[in-house]
């Protein structure tokens, strides 16, 4: 017994007449004409309108079936409504948007480079900001262009209580790097207290590592040389510096 071919509606054995489908809608669509394009095999495409006013051509046989509605205009209705949550991603993503994503994609996702240094140390963002409305709320908008997402404490998680937006002198201060010290009431970085006392750096470092006192380190001035003999800018009788600290 002769194998008959399968009954399809594009059989090429049996070609159909579509012209029937001219005028009809489907979805958002509206058939103008129907034919069968060469290049294409022997499926049957008809030339559709889109409500939205684009042409397209378009199989048969997904129209019939359902698959194809529009010109894909529906589509990108979609991906606009699911994008226009709070208005910041929407063809061009806010600086604001932008950081909050980047602060996400530091602690989960184990691809970036910069993963080690936030992510695998276990730093975390708080559920609250899993929002971005709540991000925004908490944080406010960039107080200036060059603003950064900056943890006060460097070992903590992203929350409101431990961020805030910072100055780019002001993150590299506040890096794992620096050394933090205490004194007088008040906790900041090492350049910091070169710039308030006047020391240099490496003099504050030197005294503690020495043995001195953090606070003894940048409230003490430095001694000043004059011939042989080491005279105190303050009143001698409150600075006694041991002899081997003397030129710290």
């Amino acid at each position: 017994m002769e194998r008959q071919p399968p009954r399809t509606l594009n059989n090429p054995m049996k070609k159909r007449d579509y012209s029937e489908l001219i005028g009809r809608r489907f979805g958002r669509l509206t058939v103008n004409t129907v034919e069968r394009i060469p290049s294409r095999g022997t499926f049957a495409f008809a030339q559709c309108k889109c409500d939205c006013g684009n042409s397209t051509f378009v199989r048969v046989s997904s129209l019939l079936h359902g698959f194809t509605r529009s010109c894909r205009c529906i589509a990108k209705e979609a991906v606009a409504r699911r994008n226009y949550v709070h208005g910041e991603t929407v063809q061009r993503p806010s600086v604001e948007w932008i950081c909050w994503f980047t602060i996400h994609e530091r602690c989960g996702n184990k691809n970036r480079k910069d993963w080690p240094r936030y992510g695998g140390r276990g730093i975390r963002v708080c559920k609250r900001w899993n929002s971005f409305k709540n991000f925004l709320t908490d944080m406010g908008r960039k107080p200036f262009p060059k603003a950064s997402i900056d943890r006060k404490n460097n070992n903590g998680d992203y929350k409101p209580s431990n961020c805030r937006w910072a100055t780019e002198i002001e993150q590299a201060r506040n890096t794992r790097r620096n050394r933090i010290i205490t004194a007088m009431g008040k906790t900041q970085c090492l350049a910091a207290w070169a710039e308030e006392t006047g020391l240099l750096a490496d003099t504050i470092q030197a005294r503690i590592d020495r043995g001195w006192t953090e606070e003894r380190a940048v409230n003490t001035p430095v001694l000043k040389r004059w011939g042989k003999r080491m005279k105190a800018e303050a009143n001698p009788e409150e600075l006694v510096a041991p002899p081997s600290d003397s030129l710290l």
